[in-house]
């Protein structure tokens, strides 16, 4: 492929190629980009699918397992030249984040008690410190969206006192302004002792500290789907008018 690392002909082709033919092998290396993405993210599937669950709380090797597919996946990035290789790395660690977030919020766990979601809190944590050190070794020595926003959430389920939740929100918009109500209500429902007053607080906070995002901010958020909302339950459809 024309975006191997090690020199070749076709290279020195590619270099005096007009300005068509590079628009268009730029848009065929971008689309084998996006069908390698494509198919770690089906292979990491069945995995995202056990988070949350009380297994994963309790010490389930589920990140381990993610990490390793990772950084299998990895070994092809080391063949591809600079800038394509930098896009796949972050565009790994983003695809990361959002299944990781999008597995949270539309799972059907519900803490129990304090100790789950401490326990939860612990997990949450723990994922955070492996990924890290897959992103390092893959060559993300630093971390600005995946590890920040798992450190960011956790702080959610940490938090002992549900009255502070409103004030726990705020600093998480601060960091990531494209935040919707319906992922934050979702990441409540989560804790499982949010009552509704609490939540009508939380809600009030954020649309009363609504942030227009900065010029620099790459927006994740709006790639994470929130759970549809439950249908009505109607005895007769003139109920539900």
């Amino acid at each position: 492929m024309s975006y191997l690392q090690s020199e070749s002909p076709s290279d020195s082709l590619y270099r005096k190629a007009g300005p068509c033919l590079q628009t268009s092998l730029g848009k065929t290396q971008k689309k084998a980009c996006h069908l390698l993405l494509e198919e770690l993210q089906m292979d990491l599937q069945p995995f995202y699918m056990q988070i949350p669950s009380r297994p994963w709380i309790l010490g389930s090797e589920i990140i381990h397992v993610i990490s390793d597919k990772v950084e299998n996946f990895s070994h092809y990035l080391c063949k591809v030249r600079d800038p394509v290789c930098q896009v796949l790395r972050a565009q790994t660690e983003r695809m990361l984040i959002i299944e990781y977030v999008k597995a949270l919020i539309h799972g059907k766990l519900v803490c129990k008690n304090s100790r789950e979601r401490q326990l939860l809190a612990e997990r949450m944590c723990a994922d955070a410190e492996v990924l890290s050190a897959t992103l390092s070794r893959m060559g993300l020595e630093q971390s600005t969206l995946c590890i920040p926003l798992i450190l960011s959430l956790q702080e959610l389920f940490a938090l002992k006192d549900p009255s502070l939740l409103s004030l726990e929100v705020s600093g998480l918009m601060t960091m990531f302004p494209d935040i919707s109500d319906d992922h934050v209500l979702a990441l409540l429902e989560l804790r499982g002792d949010v009552s509704r007053d609490v939540r009508h607080g939380v809600i009030s906070t954020m649309q009363n500290h609504a942030l227009s995002l900065p010029l620099d901010y790459q927006p994740i958020f709006t790639s994470i789907p929130v759970p549809a909302p439950p249908p009505s339950f109607c005895l007769h459809p003139s109920s539900c008018a």
